[in-house]
């Protein structure tokens, strides 16, 4: 294990961001000894299956309000200013160059492990960072050539998902007690969701 200071990257549309992040994230922090994790929204993301992704700065701002109480936990900008599609080696090689003193830890779900082989440059990828992969209990088997590189964590498992928070706000359902209370309040002030 290398002595330097470590730092995490946590990427994905947080769209909304809620509690099931910021578990994982502040575990991730304290079990692999994190100086900060970067929450790193994204603008266009190369799998994107949606077409209805909340504006840019409004799921900024709700990231914003979810961090508040957590000094170590940062937003990078990186990939919402890209006005191209956001590949994480592009952003890799982003944090390495303005991060030069840290070593790099990649946070992702079990659930997209499966694509890792399809990403850009995954060696690549691997060659910068260790990839850390968190439980999700909807994630099939572990079927990438790249497996053996990623260290698996017995991380928290919340099962809560941003898919289910936006069809909990379209049907009526109380969704509350799924995100902070800040970003609850942000969702019913701006409708965020509803058809």
């Amino acid at each position: 294990m290398s002595q330097r200071e470590r730092i995490g990257l946590f990427g994905g549309t947080f769209d909304p961001v809620h509690l099931g992040h910021t578990v994982v994230a502040e575990w991730m922090l304290h079990h692999f000894d994190l100086r900060k994790i970067f929450f790193i929204p994204n603008r266009i993301h190369p799998f994107q299956k949606r077409k209805d992704v909340t504006a840019s700065e409004l799921r900024l701002e709700m990231l914003s309000l979810a961090l508040t109480d957590f000094p170590h936990f940062k937003i990078s900008r990186f990939e919402l200013d890209r006005p191209e599609v956001s590949y994480t080696i592009d952003t890799m090689r982003y944090f390495a160059r303005e991060h030069p003193q840290y070593d790099l830890y990649l946070l992702i779900g079990s659930d997209i492990c499966q694509e890792f082989d399809s990403w850009k440059e995954p060696h690549a990828i691997l060659h910068m960072s260790k990839v850390v992969v968190y439980k999700r209990r909807k994630a099939g088997k572990h079927n990438s050539v790249h497996s053996k590189a990623f260290i698996y964590t017995e991380s928290p498992l919340i099962e809560i998902s941003s898919s289910q928070i936006r069809e909990a706000v379209r049907q009526g359902i109380p969704f509350r007690s799924l995100v902070d209370p800040r970003v609850y309040q942000f969702i019913l002030n701006h409708r965020l969701y509803r058809d």
